[in-house]
């Protein structure tokens, strides 16, 4: 497989490298003016120094698994809602029909759509949790630079949930995450709308569908061009 078809999002040359700042920047905007919106709706945080230390740990092996490439070994680290959302992306990216899918919001458009381009690139691609992962945290440039490159916060726990922000912004969350059998696990599925706000408010000035700003997205910033087979199913 060629390696700039496979990937959803990755450095560009030329105007698209422009673009992709933009995009970052805008992104990174749109995250702290969001978190700034709703600084006053979280409830009191507990102390437990403890409990803050073992999830600084976690997200910190998370963080270096990504940095390492290592999409076989992020499932430990994800809460078991965030492994039913991937099993529903896998699902819809094979067999939602249209009108379903554009019910949905963008930042699921956008996954699925992205999966299903790499299914129509790669007609074998593995849609097992590794690969799923892979292709939507490690290989696309925006979420891995928002959890890699982002200066956090220290987090603040809710007993069982806990939440981190950005250091610009560390009173609202960016990162959720929720203790399993002792462990915590980090919600992506709940981050991932917030750390593509930025996206889906540049793409909004020029689309006015959620679908039609996915494509915008994955076409304009991923170098990825969607086709009409890959919203017929």
């Amino acid at each position: 497989m060629n390696g700039s078809q496979g990937r959803w999002a990755h450095p560009l040359q030329g105007a698209r490298r422009a673009w992709k700042s933009i995009f970052w920047i805008c992104s990174a905007a749109g995250v702290v003016l969001w978190l700034a919106a709703c600084a006053d709706s979280a409830p009191p945080p507990v102390e437990d120094p403890a409990a803050k230390q073992a999830l600084e740990q976690t997200f910190l092996h998370f963080r270096e698994k990504i940095q390492a490439g290592q999409g076989d070994s992020l499932p430990k680290y994800l809460s078991q809602a965030t492994l039913n959302w991937l099993d529903d992306m896998r699902r819809a990216s094979r067999t939602e029909a249209p009108q379903y899918l554009q019910q949905r919001p963008f930042f699921e458009i956008l996954c699925i759509l992205a999966l299903r381009i790499q299914r129509r690139i790669e007609p074998t691609f593995d849609d097992r949790p590794p690969s799923l992962l892979k292709k939507l945290v490690i290989d696309n440039y925006p979420v891995r630079k928002t959890i890699l490159k982002s200066d956090m916060a220290s987090p603040v726990l809710f007993g069982e949930t806990a939440e981190m922000g950005l250091r610009e912004a560390p009173n609202v969350p960016v990162f959720r995450f929720s203790r399993e059998h002792g462990e915590w696990k980090f919600h992506l599925h709940e981050s991932l709308p917030l750390i593509l706000r930025g996206a889906e408010s540049l793409a909004r000035q020029r689309k006015s569908t959620p679908y039609d700003q996915a494509v915008l997205v994955l076409e304009q910033f991923g170098g990825q061009r969607v086709l009409p087979e890959d919203t017929i199913r």
